[in-house]
């Protein structure tokens, strides 16, 4: 029996050695200022120093400041960012600190679904990670930081990482010109490895710029890794291809170029109707010159982060039976364009600023059917006055087509925190939009204390069977449509259009908060 007793003990320390062996972090590293024209900022962060720590180690990731560079009219309302990135498996414990004069009071840790709880000691707010919770795209609310967005991405161990030395990797140096870079592209070798660093070719903002457009092309790996920092966009038609790592594409400091037909400027742009296998994965897209990635085949874009701060810097266009999933956007214009079918979204976290729509059916001539939507986040949303109609709405269309049909379109598991412009605005131009089921939907006021009118419309269309199943406004079940304001406690929802098309239903009238007075899901009461 002590024989057993000591092959167990034995089988069960070496488990817990294995177990730390494979806890690891990654963090990643960049020059203290990259970025510092045309209005754009990327440099290190003054406000916050953030540490990982796990058992006996502790690691500083690079917070970045990306500076509001459209600080205009209503754009002027956007936070700037203050972000970092890391991988890791296993538990860590991430800590803020402020840098600035204040001290912590309050710390709200978004999406406020995932239940994460923070302890405050001082400047220095701190919060637990684990490795199933993975990938994390967080944001940290804290006191007297009205125009700064704390941005924590906690992202898996990379899978896939070339041998920098390997026969089969092409290593792109940043000290190549732009010729070798765009041979090395196109080589036979599989992987094009972008060593860290900086890449940039030339100081041209306009289209001339020579970084924009590097090749890619069929059955090649693009990796960036964490580190490398690519000023540029790629484009190309093809299948089979990957574009990767834990690296920055960025045009930052670079301008606008939206008016171009095609939108050829995407950060990453691929032409090829009927390209398969395309796979973005893991990295961060910064201030694209036109939209983030538009992709018109079929594609997976996994866990990437996308931030910018122009207008028409959309975010995904993909083709038919595409997935979009574990992806975070704060960007100026629609994060998710709707216009394939039987595409699939899960997962993703939104940063709702003035402009645009989370879910965007059609701007022009669009029209789908069959897309699923599974568990979305929407962790802040910057209010502005509106008009009548706006393209603001959480779920949305404008300047349809007649005849044109948009339908059977699935939701399950829709998170607002912090109120939203507007959830529901169809405005198709004549076209029709039926058959629309938004299951799960939980909608706070948050911080705010007050509605900001999330009023909602259907008009100039065709509508059938926009049906709500489980929504509730602040913990109380929406059970009516009115037309003067929104009444939660009342479970009524101020609406103004086609109402008979809108069908509330679901076991959403036995979800009372148990307390009158406090959200579900938060940490405060409503009141606080």
């Amino acid at each position: 029996m002590r024989e057993i007793y000591r092959k167990l003990l034995f089988s069960i320390v070496l488990s817990m050695n294995l177990l730390n062996v494979s806890a690891q972090v990654w963090v990643y590293d960049y020059p203290d200022v990259i970025v510092k024209t045309n209005g754009a900022e990327h440099s290190r962060s003054n406000l916050v120093d953030i540490r990982v720590e796990q058992g006996d180690e502790l690691y500083q990731p690079y917070v970045m400041y990306d500076k509001n560079q459209k600080p205009e009219g209503n754009l002027a309302l956007n936070p700037d960012n203050h972000w970092t990135s890391f991988s890791m498996s296993g538990e860590v414990t991430v800590k803020i600190t402020r840098l600035d004069a204040y001290d912590i009071t309050f710390c709200n840790i978004y999406p406020l679904k995932k239940g994460i709880g923070v302890s405050i000691n001082g400047k220095t707010a701190s919060f637990q990670v684990s490795g199933e919770m993975l990938p994390l795209q967080l944001y940290v609310e804290m006191n007297n930081m009205p125009m700064d967005a704390i941005l924590i991405f906690a992202d898996p161990p990379e899978t896939d990482i070339p041998s920098i030395e390997g026969p089969e990797v092409e290593l792109i140096r940043t000290t190549d010109d732009l010729a070798a870079v765009r041979t090395k592209l196109q080589s036979a070798k599989t992987y094009k490895y972008f060593e860290k660093g900086i890449h940039q070719w030339g100081s041209e903002t306009g289209p001339m710029y020579a970084g924009y457009k590097l090749p890619v092309t069929s059955g090649k790996k693009i990796y960036i890794p964490g580190g490398a920092y690519i000023i540029g966009t790629f484009s190309g038609s093809p299948s089979n291809s990957k574009i990767y790592g834990r690296g920055i594409i960025s045009s930052a400091g670079k301008d606008q170029i939206s008016g171009t037909a095609g939108i050829p400027y995407s950060a990453v742009q691929s032409d090829g109707n009927n390209g398969t296998g395309q796979i973005l994965e893991g990295f961060v897209s910064l201030c694209p010159p036109h939209f983030h990635l538009t992709v018109r085949g079929q594609v997976v874009i996994d866990n990437v982060k996308m931030m910018s701060w122009w207008h028409s810097t959309d975010g995904t266009v993909t083709g038919h039976n595409s997935v979009v999933k574990n992806c975070f956007f704060k960007v100026m214009d629609d994060f998710i364009k709707l216009y394939s079918d039987n595409c699939y979204h899960e997962n993703n976290t939104m940063f709702h600023q003035v402009n645009g729509a989370p879910f965007q059916f059609s701007w022009g001539e669009q029209s789908s059917k069959g897309n699923r939507m599974v568990n979305t986040f929407i962790i802040n949303s910057i209010y502005k006055n509106l008009s009548g109609t706006s393209n603001t709405a959480v779920i949305n269309a404008r300047s349809g087509k007649s005849g044109n049909i948009t339908e059977n379109q699935k939701w399950d598991g829709l998170y607002i925190d912090n109120g939203c412009h507007r959830l529901l605005g169809l405005e198709p131009n004549g076209g029709t939009h039926r058959n629309f089921e938004i299951k799960n939907v939980e909608l706070n006021s948050g911080n705010k204390n007050v509605h900001q009118k999330i009023w909602s419309y259907l008009q100039n269309g065709i509508f059938a069977d926009i049906q709500f199943i489980d929504f509730t406004m602040d913990g109380f079940p929406v059970i009516s449509t009115n037309t003067s304001g929104d009444q939660p406690e009342n479970g009524s929802w101020w609406f103004q259009g086609t109402t008979p098309a809108i069908k509330l239903g679901g076991s959403a009238e036995n979800k009372h908060p148990e307390t009158p007075g406090t959200c579900p899901g938060r940490l405060f009461k409503c009141s606080d």
